[in-house]
């Protein structure tokens, strides 16, 4: 607290300023002993109280009063050393908070009276807050009397039914509004018994729309816990049950083509499988990647890659059988799941229609570019029973068919067996990598999007082989998942982030705040809440500089026990974060119980707002973005965006008020020593 005093009597301030000092923990004191001190301290930071004599000088306390009025409407304290009425009832008519006659005594009192009237100012404010916040609500507020007529509508209520006040105000609540039956019902119920409730229906406006409400009505009781009233609380869900509708869609489906995404196409193949299997008549499911299509991005750019990826997969479904599904599953793949696969005549003769649909070059930027693809196959139930299995099937299958050639379409058989050797190989030098201490970190900035301040890193963990060279997480984290050494990867991750803030404190430089990745896996195994705090104590490290981030779809598919998990390891101080948000099928209702802090959009939708770096936003993409914020507002989450390669990105997330941001435009991911002056400063290279 920052508090004036004004005495021409250095005696008077020394003894009040001890008694100030005494009552009031960490005071900054500013003493005012003649006009230009008292000027001085006018023109300085913002007071948040003062005490002045009334019999000065230079001047009068009402005119010092009158010029601290100016300044603001802060508590001032008047001390005095003669008393008089008139002076006294003038100054409190001006504003004054307190009038002291000075004595031996008086100094301690002058204390008190600064400390009650701040007590008054901090409960007016919180009234007027109160008012305000009920006024400016953006939920609905209607109180009513225990006979049920209505004595209090906030104007969120008024716009949105359309009723003003002195409709309503004074009649009974619903009265000749029909459509709020189950509310009205429901207000009578708590009035009669007592018992809260709380439920969403339809309403409809005075104009005739309709909106969808979530209400709850809560009883008022005196001291003597009588049901005096009611206080029933609503707010339009409309926008939010469109949202959450708009999201489950665009979580099931690609953003460039429109087609089902992976998510979709596995749960198809499963039901497809299950049908098969009764039916006793087989599903195929074909894996097609589009030759040297990174040609086509590198040399005519995002756009033009765009525009063939949309084209071929209008080809594909024109392609297709009615019941079969086709969907994009990756940057140039896409993937058709062939149901009532009764014959190999039946799947040549389908696959060879999706190689016919790409025979013709395709039309863009005004030249014939020829396309054509490779196709892997699997076989169900014979090469696999289940979803994902057939995929990974399909997909190894199309390796090698891109192995052979361009153009070139194989099925999935036994003598294939290499890859399940490599596998093997690359599982035994994990192993080796993990005894060997082969894994790196890298860590890349997030800045604060409002002023481009670096708030945190995120640690990207690399493999140094030592004859591969640089092994990319993508290759070695579903091999590290599928055998169970994602453990000891965490566990390493971990240790190393945590280590290396404690480096840079050690080097007296304050440290920004890690993010690192858990897996599923990790967060379901006893023992990972130990290890979390076990590494921050090892180093004597707050929770506060660790983030643990979490992806969507291990959120939404795992039991209450994570939440139980989150809980306890938000409880050391960590934050959590969602990754890859945007991508899973979730639960609001879910997600917004969980102990979470931040949600990451995922890169895809971020790449996808303007994947031709021609700074031209795509609206479809801009869509999705905008949802995935919405949600996050709506839970109270704080957002980061990640991905972010071109300007035109990270000028629109900037817009659309998204919190945090990351990606190679703004700076690739380096060893420590390469950010160690990005901790320092705060700020990306220039």
């Amino acid at each position: 607290m920052r508090c004036l005093i004004v005495d021409d009597n250095p005696a008077d301030r020394a003894l009040l300023a001890r008694e100030l000092r005494a009552a009031f923990a960490g005071i900054v004191l500013v003493e005012a002993g003649t006009p230009d001190t008292f000027e001085a301290a006018m023109t300085g930071p913002p007071l948040d109280a003062a005490v002045t004599d009334y019999h000065l000088r230079w001047a009068t306390g009402l005119d010092i009063l009158r010029r601290i009025r100016t300044r603001g409407d802060v508590p001032v304290v008047m001390f005095t050393g003669t008393g008089n009425e008139t002076v006294a009832t003038q100054a409190f008519g001006e504003g004054m908070d307190d009038y002291v006659i000075k004595d031996s005594a008086s100094y301690a009192r002058v204390a008190r009276s600064l400390t009650r009237a701040l007590e008054r100012r901090r409960a007016d404010a919180r009234t007027q807050q109160l008012v305000q916040v009920i006024e400016q609500s953006p939920n609905m507020v209607v109180l009513t009397d225990a006979q049920g007529i209505v004595q209090y509508v906030n104007q969120r209520h008024m716009d949105m039914t359309g009723r003003q006040g002195d409709a309503v105000i004074g009649r009974p609540f619903g009265d000749g509004n029909d459509k709020a039956t189950p509310i009205v019902r429901a207000v009578r119920r708590s009035l009669e018994s007592g018992t809260p409730w709380s439920g969403e229906y339809v309403a409809e406006s005075t104009d005739g729309r309709r909106y969808e409400e979530r209400a709850t009505v809560s009883p008022l009781r005196d001291e003597r816990g009588t049901v005096t009233g009611c206080v029933v609380v609503a707010i339009d869900v409309s926008d939010e049950h469109a949202l959450t509708r708009r999201v489950e869609y665009l979580g099931l489906h690609d953003a460039l083509t429109g087609l089902p995404n992976r998510r979709l196409l596995l749960e198809r193949c499963q039901h497809a499988l299950s049908e098969s299997g009764a039916r006793g008549n087989g599903a195929a499911l074909a894996c097609i990647d589009l030759d040297a299509f990174k040609m086509v991005n590198d040399s005519l750019g995002h756009g033009i890659g765009d525009l063939v990826l949309r084209e071929v997969a209008n080809r594909l479904q024109a392609a297709v059988r009615g019941g079969d599904t086709l969907a994009r599953v990756g940057s140039d793949e896409f993937a058709v799941l062939l149901d009532d696969a009764h014959s190999d005549a039946s799947i040549a003769d389908r696959v060879h229609r999706l190689e016919q649909a790409l025979v013709q070059p395709v039309r863009a930027h005004e030249r014939d570019m020829p396309v054509s693809a490779c196709i892997g196959i699997a076989l169900a139930p014979h090469d696999a029973a289940d979803a994902d299995a057939l995929l990974t099937r399909a997909q190894t299958a199309l390796h090698h068919a891109k192995t052979a050639g361009r153009g070139t379409t194989r099925f999935f058989t036994s003598s294939l067996s290499e890859v399940v050797s490599e596998r093997l190989a690359l599982e035994m030098e994990l192993r080796e990598a993990l005894r060997a201490n082969q894994l790196v970190l890298a860590y890349q900035p997030r800045v604060r999007l409002a002023d481009d301040t670096v708030t945190s890193l995120e640690a990207l963990v690399r493999w140094q082989h030592p004859t591969r060279g640089m092994v990319p997480p993508n290759q070695f984290i579903p091999v590290a998942e599928e055998t169970g050494l994602i453990h000891g990867v965490g566990t390493c991750v971990l240790t190393m982030a945590t280590g290396q803030l404690a480096a840079w404190r050690d080097a007296g430089i304050d440290p920004l705040p890690i993010a690192v990745n858990l897996s599923a896996m990790e967060l379901s195994r006893v023992g990972v809440v130990d290890d979390v705090r076990n590494a921050l104590s090892r180093h004597g490290l707050p929770g506060a500089l660790l983030e643990v981030e979490v992806t969507e779809t291990a959120l939404m598919a795992s039991s209450f026990d994570v939440a139980e998990t989150l809980e306890a390891i938000r409880a050391l101080g960590v934050r959590i974060s969602v990754d890859d948000f945007g991508t899973a099928y979730s639960s609001l209702s879910r997600l917004g119980a969980l102990p979470v802090d931040h949600v990451k959009i995922d890169q895809s939708f971020v790449r996808a707002l303007d994947s031709g770096g021609t700074d031209v936003i795509d609206e479809r993409a801009a869509a999705l973005v905008r949802a995935v914020l919405g949600i996050a507002d709506s839970l109270g989450l704080g957002t980061i965006a990640e991905g972010i390669e071109t300007p035109g990105e990270l000028a629109f997330l900037r817009a659309q008020g998204c919190g945090y941001g990351q990606g190679y435009h703004l700076m690739r991911p380096a060893d420590a020593s390469a950010v160690s002056e990005v901790v320092r400063t705060r700020r990306l290279p220039s």
